[in-house]
């Protein structure tokens, strides 16, 4: 199915397909994972008694509070890391991976964007530790490049909270985040809560230590998402996060709280090509969807020698799982691009590739302004545009298709 967002609405059966993902505000996607659901609360009180953890070896020594005691991220709930043995603390890619010598992949790829930490805890502050190893970006705030971003569960949704500025340098930040609560939150700020932390973009990013005040208590997240697999996103420094004001305002990081789904960011800066052997990469990570939106790093001709072959592969190691092509979203700039994408699409379906579909990005950016900061990556009014053309078509593949059952061909 080839779907086109318009800015003004969606079709009618896009429409259907919302409509009946929402309805009575739930579906069961897998066990333990809900769609679209105001999920209830659990005892987070009872929860942190029993599942508190104790001061690590990360010191615990702070320039604000004596008092503050510092855990180890790890030993906290980390998701969005697409192997269990990284390369590096938060990296996305394992040492094995470098052999591909793929041009720009392995940079990239050691960055933790799209690595989360969740944790339950009573303190009314919450202090970030972190080591950045990366200079700030010319065109970037550093506070999505380099920074932290908090967000809390209440009322049914993951809502804004604070965010943690780098510092300057390389080196490593400490940052006291007191949590900024919206009109009608009248919770206690001692209430045990559950919270949401995103790692930067644009970093390699290590030793992350979460700290509390004395007297408080920090546990790691109960399990949300039971057995299911995630959104798997491979791309571009857009699907990285370039250029969002902070960690958790790209289009990926939106969308995994709008849908509170698991996601995984593949994104790779002016890297994300089609690579045969990055299908196989991609097929390694067991995927509810794969988005691919890799257009605005190919011309034309790659897209016509690389995307079919790409797609093929992918299919074949993964047979069940829906594949979702997208366009890019500067439909004007990367016009003969998106043509080539949409040619190869088209191949593909001929070609009797089950389980495709493809998302037009002709109205992604419709409005007065532009919402880039440099005519190519979007602002965060550009990614919530696109946030909002993606959500009801994953919401659509989600809620009707069964999950990949098989295991990735080896």
């Amino acid at each position: 199915m080839i779907f086109n967002a318009a800015h003004d609405g969606l079709n009618s059966r896009m429409r259907q397909i919302v409509a009946t993902t929402c309805l009575a505000g739930a579906l069961t996607l897998t066990p333990g994972m809900i769609l679209g659901a105001a999920k209830e609360n659990p005892d987070y009180a009872a929860w942190l008694k029993s599942h508190a953890v104790t001061a690590t070896t990360v010191d615990a020594k702070s320039t604000e509070s004596a008092e503050a005691v510092f855990i180890n991220g790890e030993k906290l709930t980390v998701e969005g890391l697409p192997f269990a043995k990284p390369a590096s603390e938060y990296g996305r890619l394992r040492s094995r991976d470098k052999a591909k010598k793929l041009s720009g992949v392995w940079h990239a790829g050691r960055c933790s964007a799209g690595v989360t930490i969740r944790f339950v805890t009573d303190s009314p502050e919450i202090r970030v530790r972190w080591d950045n190893d990366r200079a700030p970006l010319k065109h970037m705030a550093s506070t999505g490049s380099r920074g932290v971003d908090l967000y809390k569960w209440h009322a049914g949704k993951w809502e804004f909270r604070g965010v943690g500025k780098p510092i300057e340098t390389t080196g490593t930040t400490t940052e006291v985040i007191r949590p900024v609560y919206n009109e009608g939150d009248a919770e206690s700020k001692r209430t045990a809560s559950e919270y949401l932390l995103f790692l930067p973009t644009y970093s390699g990013t290590g030793n992350v230590a979460v700290g509390v005040n004395g007297g408080s208590h920090i546990s790691p997240a109960p399990d949300r998402y039971g057995d299911a697999k995630p959104v798997v996103f491979y791309g571009t420094s857009i699907t990285q996060g370039g250029c969002a004001s902070r960690a958790g305002t790209g289009h990926v990081a939106l969308l995994r709280r709008w849908l509170d789904v698991p996601v995984i960011n593949f994104g790779f800066s002016g890297a994300g090509k089609c690579e045969l052997s990055m299908a196989d990469t991609v097929a390694e990570i067991p995927a509810s969807v794969y988005v691919v939106e890799t257009v605005p790093n190919m011309d034309p001709g790659m897209i016509n020698k690389r995307a079919v072959p790409f797609f093929k592969r992918l299919r074949k190691l993964r047979p069940s799982t829906p594949i979702l092509m997208v366009e890019s979203c500067n439909s004007i700039r990367n016009a003969d691009r998106n043509a080539a994408w949409r040619t190869a699409f088209e191949k593909l379906k001929a070609d009797g590739v089950k389980k495709l579909d493809y998302l037009s990005a002709a109205h992604f950016f419709d409005g007065r302004e532009n919402p880039t900061v440099d005519g190519v990556h979007p602002t965060d009014l550009g990614f919530f545009k696109m946030a909002e053309a993606y959500e009801p078509v994953l919401r659509g593949l989600l809620s009707h298709r069964p999950e990949e059952s098989q295991s990735a061909a080896k």
